[in-house]
């Protein structure tokens, strides 16, 4: 069976859009149980790296998550810990279609790469928050 390169181009253009889409990352990197949440990254200098949170220990979480995929990491962030977010500031330039409607989060619709008026509210939002 030959396979063409088109073929071969293409699913490995759609292997690398998936791996960075926040419903694939984000559980990679955050891990809860029970009230412990893992969380596992890099350090500054690239070593691997992870922080244990236990969020018992907070009385309140905010989220803060800006840029294009913004949205989609917020809601992939909430589902690994749901219900515990107190209030979120989403500043992005793609809402996605539940765009977390619940009243805990303030989106902010900015554009890119030119700041727009609602860019400058949010930003302002995020720094007064």
């Amino acid at each position: 069976m030959e396979i063409h390169a088109e073929y071969l181009i293409q699913q490995m253009i759609r292997s690398a859009i998936d791996a960075v889409k926040p419903d694939h990352f984000i559980p990679e990197l955050i891990h809860t149980e029970g009230s412990r949440m893992s969380v596992h990254g890099c350090d500054s200098e690239g070593y691997e790296s992870c922080q244990d949170y236990f969020l018992n220990d907070y009385r309140q979480i905010f989220l803060v998550s800006v840029g294009k995929a913004a949205a989609g990491m917020a809601e992939a962030f909430e589902r690994r810990i749901p219900s515990r977010i107190t209030e979120g500031i989403v500043l992005t330039k793609h809402l996605t279609k539940s765009a977390l409607p619940d009243e805990r989060y303030h989106i902010f619709q900015g554009g890119h790469p030119v700041p727009t008026e609602e860019s400058i509210r949010g930003a302002e939002a995020i720094l007064s928050f």
